[in-house]
């Protein structure tokens, strides 16, 4: 460190005061401040409590519901979890129960049929045909036919094919009014184009009950008079032939 001595030019030699001025420029520290090394690190120390005062700041504005105890994990409370356990156990509920063979709406077992006959004693229209085109006189095209046509007169008795129990009557208006019998066992048959129906829904079936009395099928207006017959096995149709052909 360099020093230097002057001494006052007032006043006699007595009183003369001696300055000392240290020549602070030409130090490390003088030339550490005065140089760029001193704003780069007051720029970072300004940074610094800038990003701690954001930090408090944001924190002490988090909502309280927010904010997790410390020292433990976030449990839900007791009364959201039985509600979520209680709604659980209302849909599980709802959910029906359906036997292995017999459909849980039949009464007895006596309602599942055990072999079928053919509704009516005419001949086919038109055969069951799920992947070939079969002409439509109808709509004048080529279409599948998840049926069978069997050919028979106006108001002609139609008898259902084997046991089981009525689920559904339906006026649709492309199959006329038609009859849903489950026969059991996944087996389900519609019975279409009736004009008189003489079942009603829930009421249990043989092979020699009267179902009904044969009308039109709008679809198949352009065909000979017939009734409509559609059987499915587990919701899915399959040729009526599989069953009343046996």
């Amino acid at each position: 460190m360099n020093i230097r001595i002057f001494f006052s030019p007032r006043g006699n030699n007595n009183s003369r005061k001696a300055m000392i001025f240290l020549d602070y420029k030409k130090t490390k520290l003088g030339r550490f401040f005065l140089g760029k090394g001193f704003y780069g690190v007051l720029a970072l120390c300004l940074a610094a409590v800038g990003a701690a005062a954001w930090s408090a700041f944001d924190r002490a504005a988090e909502p309280e519901s927010a904010k997790k105890p410390e020292g433990s994990q976030y449990i839900a409370s007791s009364e959201n979890t039985s509600s979520d356990t209680q709604a659980g156990a209302d849909t599980e509920s709802k959910i029906p129960y359906i036997p292995e063979d017999v459909s849980s709406s039949a009464p007895s077992s006596s309602n599942v049929a055990t072999s079928f006959t053919a509704p009516m004693s005419g001949g086919t229209v038109k055969p069951y045909s799920e992947n070939e085109l079969l002409y439509s006189a109808t709509f004048s095209d080529m279409r599948t036919h998840l049926g069978l046509d069997i050919e028979g007169t106006a108001e002609e008795d139609v008898r259902a094919c084997g046991n089981g129990y009525v689920s559904a009557v339906i006026d649709d208006p492309l199959l006329g009014k038609y009859v849903e019998i489950d026969h059991g066992k996944g087996v389900v048959a519609r019975y279409c184009g009736l004009g008189t129906v003489y079942v009603e829904e829930g009421e249990s079936v043989t092979a020699t009950t009267c179902i009904g009395l044969l009308g039109t099928v709008p679809s198949e207006c352009q065909d000979a008079t017939h009734l409509h017959l559609e059987f499915y096995y587990d919701e899915y149709p399959v040729d009526p032939m599989q069953y009343i052909g046996q």
